[in-house]
């Protein structure tokens, strides 16, 4: 593996809050790259989408755990081009959707609870994983 090509993130008891655009962004920007990052008890609120992957020339993997997106003007959770998201333990409420698959894969243990957004609680194919 060519670690130069891949950027590893991992964040934790952290609240994003107030941005501009994305609260926590896994964006990898050049074709060959990835961007792998890792979200465990955070939040991220009143941003433009809350949690994103994807729609970078690079792959964007996004693990959200045990985390909470809440009023954000789009996104609670979402995943575009060339991006996965892995979402496990999460509520997500008051955004204008919620778990968002417009391309991409996402994934979900299916312990989520998306309930209260203003448009849509899911859209897109949200493909279930469970324990090994």
């Amino acid at each position: 593996m060519d670690h130069e090509r891949r950027g590893t993130v991992a964040i934790r008891d952290t609240v994003a809050a107030s941005n501009s655009d994305v609260g926590i962004f896994a964006l990898a920007s050049v074709a060959g790259t990835t961007a792998d990052v890792s979200t465990d008890n955070c939040q991220a609120t009143h941003n433009v989408d809350g949690f994103f992957a994807g729609n970078g020339s690079g792959t964007a993997q996004l693990t959200v755990s045990n985390s909470v997106a809440y009023l954000n003007v789009g996104y609670g959770i979402g995943v575009g081009t060339n991006g996965t998201v892995r979402a496990s333990n999460n509520t997500v409420t008051r955004n204008s959707d919620g778990l968002v698959q417009n391309a991409g894969v996402f994934e979900s243990a299916g312990n989520n609870i998306a309930r209260g957004n203003t448009t849509q609680n899911t859209i897109g194919t949200i493909t279930p994983f469970g324990p090994i």
